[in-house]
């Protein structure tokens, strides 16, 4: 049994991206920002401020080859320049991120935040940087598609003279700690005890208000036509994932693939992935497996401990709310909710998900009962553990999930949070140069790039 049990666990291994795409905010964490954070903006026009702006080689191809520490991005306000915290990462021809070394190429990413946007500059507005003048600029437009008249805007510069000016880190990880920090949110994990999220600090609290994510799966090991069943949780898991983020910016923190990628952010975390169940490798001794049943969900500690109460869960199918008391309730397992939230005492989260399958069924799990239940893991007790479940999963599953982290005690906001999923900020690249300008339309849809 043991033989049989070791196997699927080899097995498992390779779901790991999968199965921690759905985990709340899934992905690497940090202690503290330790940032010299831009001051707020309130005379921006642009609202969705906790969105990142990513901007390819491709969109400036004036700057293609350029040395990457002769680029610099700033913002125009108050009829003043300043430099805004950005970073550069680069896609090699596997399709995987990397930490770049230059110089500047077409698959290239220049990554700011929006809530860093400022005004727009008029042409004969320019930074006192006399190099910069014998290059363009571009002038990197933002606007909301939902409100169009919101709009925000950065300028990306070229000088061999100008030198970084802001030492900002909005997300950044701590090995020792295990943890990584934005900057309205600390994730860790406990990779020796499980391999799921650990924790969550909300808002600054310095309280951790999460029981653990939690991983079920049900299989079946065939032997030739001998089948043995198997069940996995989280703890079966031990030491199949390394949290440690690839890319640590100033401004996120993460990596992957174009295929399946995660990046964390000051205030939003971002996950995607696509797989192939069909394409699983069965381990010896098994001929075959099957996954009969997959489980991902977020367990809370009891928010009367934790400062969350009174903790309410939203989403699509529960648009009143149910509070997470540790009281069951009547929570809608169908149809799949495109979005779910949490809002406490300490933090709000709305989580945005769009999960599609090549076959199987897909459905909701919520549990919230105080009860002592002795097959489960973490501290044995339910308290809003929200996820999905899916059953006899088969072919091709994509997943993309973020998660937007909110002031305490939200009210139901999904329904908003899902609008700017499927209407992505809007961004047009203007190739400007010093004292006339000339455009290039460039626009960039951003849920197609982080």
């Amino acid at each position: 049994m043991r033989t049989m049990r070791n196997s699927l666990y080899l097995l498992t291994l390779t779901l790991v991206a999968w199965l921690m795409a759905e985990i709340a905010c899934g992905g690497p964490a940090a202690s503290s920002t330790d940032s010299l954070a831009m001051p707020p903006r309130s005379d921006l026009d642009l609202a969705r401020t906790q969105e990142p702006v990513v901007v390819t080689g491709d969109q400036l191809p004036l700057f293609d080859s350029a040395a990457l520490d002769d680029l610099f991005v700033y913002a125009y306000a108050g009829a003043a320049w300043q430099q805004i915290p950005f970073q550069l990462d680069e896609v090699d021809t596997s399709g995987t991120y990397t930490v770049e070394t230059g110089p500047l190429d077409a698959n290239d990413e220049i990554v700011f935040m929006a809530m860093d946007l400022g005004e727009q500059a008029a042409a004969s507005d320019w930074i006192t940087d006399t190099n910069s003048q014998s290059y363009v600029r571009y002038e990197i437009q933002v606007s909301d598609p939902l409100n169009p008249d919101q709009q925000g805007w950065a300028y990306v510069y070229r000088s061999a003279t100008l030198s970084p000016a802001l030492p900002a880190d909005y997300v950044s990880w701590d090995g020792a700690k295990q943890q990584l920090a934005g900057g309205t949110y600390t994730i860790g994990f406990s990779p020796t005890v499980h391999a799921a999220m650990d924790s969550i600090e909300l808002s600054g609290s310095g309280v951790d208000a999460l029981d653990r994510g939690k991983i079920r799966i049900a299989a079946t090991c065939w032997i030739g036509p001998i089948p043995i069943s198997q069940n996995l949780d989280e703890e079966d898991l031990v030491g199949s994932t390394d949290y440690t983020p690839d890319i640590d910016g100033p401004v996120r923190a993460g990596g992957g693939s174009t295929d399946g990628s995660s990046w964390a952010y000051h205030s939003l975390y971002r996950s995607g992935f696509t797989m192939n169940i069909n394409d699983l490798t069965p381990p010896p001794p098994c001929t075959a497996i099957t996954i009969n049943q997959v489980r991902l969900s977020s367990d809370w500690l009891d928010p009367t401990t934790t400062g969350m109460a009174p903790a309410t869960y939203y989403d699509n199918n529960t648009g009143a709310g149910v509070a997470i008391d540790g009281v069951p309730d009547s929570v809608p397992l169908i149809p799949v909710t495109t979005w779910k939230q949490v809002s406490g005492g300490q933090g709000s989260i709305v989580q945005v998900v769009d999960v599609t399958i090549g076959a199987g069924q897909l459905s909701n799990y919520y549990r919230d009962n105080q009860a002592v239940d002795p097959n489960d893991t973490g501290d044995g007790r339910s308290f809003g553990d929200a996820g999905f479940v899916v059953d006899d999963p088969a072919g091709q599953v994509s997943a993309e999930t973020l998660t937007f982290f909110l002031d305490p005690d939200q009210p139901n906001l999904g329904s908003t949070y899902r609008s700017y999923y499927e209407n992505p900020l809007e961004v047009v690249a203007s190739a400007q140069s010093y004292g006339l300008h000339y455009y290039v339309y460039l626009p960039l849809l951003l849920r197609d790039s982080p």
